[in-house]
Formats: C-alpha cells, sequence, structure tokens
C-alpha cells in the first residue's frame, strides 16, 4: 500500500493558472458542487492528476515507438537514394 500514501507538497502557480483555477472553481460551484470540493487545492490536485496521467501515456506511446538506430540509418539511406535518382532524372530530362 506504499502507492496510497500521500505526500504534502507546496508548489508555486503561475497567476495565468490561478486565474484559469478560480474559473473552474467558480463553474463548479455554479453546477452545484459544495466549497469543500471545489477549491484551489482540490482543482489544482485534479489538474496534476490529469496531466501525470497524460505525461504517461506519452512517455509509454513514444517508447513503444523508438527507432533502432540500424532502422535509422536504413531511413536515411533510403531517402539519398530517392534523392539521387529525382537529381539524376532531373539531369536526363534538361
Amino acid at each position: 500500500m506504499e502507492s496510497q500514501k500521500n505526500y504534502p507538497m507546496t508548489l508555486r502557480v503561475p497567476f495565468s493558472v490561478l486565474e484559469f483555477i478560480d474559473e473552474m472553481i467558480e463553474k463548479k460551484l455554479q453546477d452545484g458542487e459544495n466549497k469543500s470540493t471545489a477549491n484551489r487545492t482540490a482543482v489544482a490536485l485534479e489538474m496534476l492528476k490529469i496531466g501525470a496521467r497524460v505525461l504517461k501515456k506519452k512517455n509509454e506511446q513514444s517508447s513503444d515507438q523508438d527507432v533502432t538506430f540500424d532502422e535509422k540509418l536504413a531511413l536515411i539511406a533510403d531517402a539519398v537514394l530517392k534523392s539521387k535518382l529525382q537529381i539524376e532524372s532531373m539531369f536526363e530530362l534538361s
């Protein structure tokens, strides 16, 4: 149950993000939520959790799509050969 522990943290939030958080709080309060669930800390934590999930997913996808060095060299060689053929055909036409 190590992952269930909460660790206290202090974050400095830019004013532009704070304005967005306040807008989210206003919307939540208008939707009928109470102040215990619609406060700066709760909204900021929700945003942090969503951002962490997005970054985790992005890292998982990028690690799945890693290209090996040999594949990179093959792609470069293919591009060079195609370019060479295009240049040669242009010179033959002129």
